[in-house]
């Protein structure tokens, strides 16, 4: 981007400088033409107003934002910053959209990179070489690219991941280079609906988790193994192959889980295995069908206008 900038640049390494008051020069006149519009602006607008502005000669974009959240790319304009404030900015652009309410504005950083915020459009008037611009910022609780409109979150009504913005809104701001994606997390999702699944150990048959097992009596001096109810002899414990009577667990024998009983299909084994119910659809099938989703997320490099300001 090589936007055309003013005759007399600011130098690299001279701070902004605050707009004198009562200047009559060409930009302070088109700064005052901004105040005479008919617009109205509530009370908390006009104190925005009354922040200190500086001096300021950067690159800039606007990107336009349709209602979708997406970016207009068909009136993406270039342009330089005239002044900027902590509660906005003014520029001075070629062409602009009339009628454009909110947009996302791109600064070239020192770097050499360009950071992002949103911002709401105040004033276009044109001018003798295009268009005099002032937005005004938003602040966090409305900011367009915020990160939890950016980061996919479980949604408790459908029970699936999605972002606050479309994927097809996303993808566009990724192609014009605004987002990056990013890898997030990984999750196991209904390979039906892709909705979030819940997991216990169940049948392997019919996958029910209705299951019984009986406790099994191991005998150290004969090593047999066997229920434990056929151990069980007038209110005693004896080896039903040793004959020995008065089992002390811990000193003769000890329990061991037994085999598994479905109680639903009559399966019976030794593994039980992890079964997997999709809390939406409601169906129940083998943990390793499960969908593994990679949760993608978008990161901007976020625009902080009082990095642009001088010191205090």
């Amino acid at each position: 981007m090589n936007p055309s900038r003013p005759t007399t640049p600011r130098r690299p390494d001279e701070a902004p400088q605050p707009l004198p008051r009562g200047a009559t020069s060409a930009a302070a006149e088109r700064t005052q033409s901004l105040t005479d519009s008919p617009l109205e602006l509530s009370p908390t607008e006009c104190e925005q107003r009354r922040h200190p502005r500086y001096l300021l000669t950067v690159p800039v974009i606007l990107i336009p934002v349709l209602a979708d959240g997406g970016p207009d790319t068909d009136h993406v304009v270039e342009g330089l910053s005239v002044d900027l404030s902590a509660g906005g900015m003014g520029l001075e652009t070629k062409q602009f959209l009339p009628g454009t309410k909110t947009v996302v504005v791109g600064v070239e950083t020192h770097d050499g990179d360009m950071s992002y915020c949103s911002a709401r459009v105040r004033h276009a008037a044109p001018t003798a070489i295009g268009y005099r611009v002032g937005i005004q910022f938003y602040g966090p609780d409305h900011e367009l690219l915020r990160p939890e409109r950016l980061t996919p979150s479980l949604c408790p009504k459908s029970l699936t991941f999605a972002a606050n913005l479309s994927d097809d809104a996303l993808s566009r701001w990724g192609l014009l280079g605004v987002v990056r994606p990013v890898v997030v997390d990984w999750v196991q999702l209904c390979f039906q609906c892709q909705a979030l699944l819940t997991f216990r150990k169940g049948c392997p048959h019919c996958g029910s988790a209705r299951i019984a097992s009986q406790r099994l009596i191991h005998h150290f001096a004969c090593a047999h193994i066997g229920f434990a109810p056929d151990f069980e002899v007038d209110g005693a414990l004896r080896c039903p192959k040793c004959r020995t009577k008065n089992l002390v667990i811990g000193t003769d024998f000890e329990f061991l889980d037994g085999p598994f009983r479905c109680l639903d299909c009559q399966w019976g084994g030794t593994e039980l295995e992890s079964i997997a119910q999709c809390l939406k659809c409601r169906v129940r099938f083998p943990a390793h069908r499960a969908m593994e989703k990679e949760i993608v997320g978008y990161h901007v490099r976020r625009l902080d206008p009082m990095a642009f300001l001088p010191a205090s």
